[in-house]
């Protein structure tokens, strides 16, 4: 019995887990759809663990904050941008993360500022370097020139968190942060965005420095820390108690107004039943679950037994429910039976009247075809509307029963006039009659006829009869 955060997993080929042996170790592997996981562990089918939820923090020293750079321009004689002198580098730029940084000046030639694009910048160690004049545009004059103005750099958003040097070794990932950087060069504030998965507890977590996307460093560097504190894991419970048979999911009857349910496995009609002086309550040993809720026994679902479950209220369209039966020790707790048919499906029961009884002929009934087998001692029949119905659900009355003599169908399936019972048992026997011991050469029978004539089957091989089974009959 195996629940992820209380709610049921189903065993098997269609189901959520499988349980392998080998060499005794018992191991459990959840099946699913393998979704590579990039930002959001919830999109994954198996269990979730160590996704983020508390940390500790240190605040660093050394990171560059984020500023604009800043620069002068230098006005031709024919009034075009000749020059842009950087005068302040600006901080935070990343190359990797911020491919274009680009460069323009401010005018205010109608009053309402305007700026007009006149290059690009190029970036190294979190710093403006150069410029590259592509548009140097005209009408400036020297006397009055005009603001320059650089793209700021990008936030340190969606930053991915790693481990540091400084950490346990551990295996998680996809967490990702955003932080802000003071201007006294530490983080001052920050927020997880995605809390990954696989982490754990007192592992320790930064973010990477320098290259393309890292965060640029100045002069005292001191790594900025998160220390997990807690972790969120999906809650695993499981027992074993003895086996669970899964049964035929009925999902296929739901019509919103239907409650009761065939039980069946691979097709074939179970019933179950309680022997005969026995504590056990039936009822209590279905496992029934909706939409992966357990339904009380009693309250959510009614059963005495049978094969026939009736939920309390009608599932929709759409709904899913699974249903399983615990066995317990089979062969011990629980004893499986073929039962030789006698009324099937297909046949055909007349409820009548005794006269004896004191009850009216006016109670004849019409003949029903039985449509489905709900337990060893009842059925369903077809809809029934003619003469002879009473509302005394416990009052006898005798029932002529009439065994099916061709194929029918009935709820779409074919149903076969052959019967269990009409099959042949052929088993050939005969009594020694002499002492057999280790150094006999021959047996003697009291008979050499079997009860049919293999010859006649020209077309099987009998290569059966070498073979002979010695029955001591004391």
């Amino acid at each position: 019995m195996i629940l992820i955060n209380d709610i049921w997993q189903e065993r098997g080929i269609s189901g959520n887990y499988n349980i392998n042996q080998t060499s005794g170790i018992s191991s459990i592997t959840f099946v699913g759809v393998d979704t590579p996981i990039t930002y959001d562990v919830g999109i994954s089918s198996y269990p979730v663990g160590g996704v983020i939820l508390s940390v500790g923090s240190t605040e660093g020293l050394g990171y560059q904050p984020l500023v604009a750079a800043g620069g002068t321009a230098t006005v031709s004689t024919a009034g075009t941008i000749s020059n842009i002198s950087i005068g302040y580098s600006g901080s935070g730029y990343r190359s990797g993360i911020q491919t274009v940084v680009n460069v323009g000046v401010k005018t205010y030639s109608t009053g309402i500022p305007n700026i007009e694009f006149i290059g690009t910048a190029a970036m190294s160690g979190g710093h403006i370097v150069s410029i590259a004049i592509t548009n140097p545009g005209s009408g400036y004059t020297s006397t009055n020139p005009p603001d320059v103005i650089f793209d700021e750099p990008l936030s340190y958003s969606n930053i991915p968190l790693i481990y540091s040097t400084s950490s346990p070794v551990g295996v998680g990932s996809s967490a990702i942060i955003d932080i802000q950087v003071g201007q006294g060069s530490s983080v001052i504030d920050f927020e997880i965005k995605n809390g990954g998965y696989g982490y754990g507890a007192d592992q320790i977590l930064t973010v990477e420095i320098g290259g393309t996307t890292g965060i640029p460093t100045t002069s005292g560097f001191k790594e900025f820390n998160l220390t997990i504190d807690e972790t969120f894991n999906d809650e695993f419970t499981g027992w074993s108690v003895g086996e669970l048979q899964t049964l035929d999911n009925v999902e296929k009857y739901f019509d919103g107004n239907r409650t009761d349910f065939p039980l069946s496995v691979d097709g074939e009609v179970l019933s179950i039943m309680a022997a005969r002086g026995s504590k056990i309550n039936v009822e209590d040993i279905i496992f029934v679950f909706v939409n992966d809720i357990l339904q009380v026994p009693g309250l959510g679902y009614k059963f005495e037994g049978g094969s026939i479950i009736t939920l309390t209220e009608a599932p929709k369209i759409g709904d899913s429910i699974k249903i399983s039966f615990y066995k317990g020790r089979s062969g011990v707790d629980v004893i499986e039976k073929e039962v030789l048919e006698t009324v099937k499906e297909g046949d055909v029961l007349t409820i009548g009247y005794d006269a004896t009884s004191g009850q009216s002929p006016y109670w004849q009934e019409d003949p029903r075809t039985v449509t489905l087998i709900d337990k060893i001692d009842s059925v369903d029949t077809s809809p029934y509307y003619g003469p002879g119905n009473v509302d005394d659900s416990n009052l006898l009355r005798p029932v002529k029963w009439c065994k099916q003599t061709e194929d029918k169908i009935i709820n779409e399936q074919l149903i076969s006039k052959d019967r269990e019972l009409y099959e042949p048992i052929i088993k050939p026997f005969a009594y020694i009659t002499k002492s057999v011991g280790i150094g006999s050469t021959a047996i003697y029978v009291d008979n050499l006829k079997p009860f049919f004539d293999p010859q006649n089957e020209s077309s099987i091989t009998l290569g059966f009869q070498n073979k002979i089974n010695f029955i001591d009959r004391k």
